[in-house]
């Protein structure tokens, strides 16, 4: 499907954004770009797909530098769930 394959490209293009503002200190503005990215991996990927548990761990990361605490332990637990079902 062409429209999934340019959401997946915009999706891996705000998350590398969303890399390099964390790694110039920008942590606000790069947890804007994960969020923007997984928003789109939520909507075209399955629920099991380990690419989206990847996402909801790098969102986790992104809301940890930020002190979401709370929010970053429970993204950190949907991508622990879906790669212990997923993974061999």
């Amino acid at each position: 499907n062409t429209s999934s394959t340019s959401n997946d490209i915009l999706a891996k293009t705000y998350s590398n954004i969303g890399l390099l503002y964390e790694k110039i200190g920008q942590n606000e503005i790069a947890l804007t770009y994960c969020e923007k990215a997984h928003k789109i991996l939520a909507q075209i990927l399955s629920t099991h797909d380990p690419y989206l548990a990847t996402s909801f761990n790098n969102l986790a990361l992104a809301q940890y530098r930020n002190k979401q605490f709370a929010a970053a332990l429970e993204n950190f637990h949907k991508a622990l769930f879906i790669f212990s079902q997923t993974l061999p």
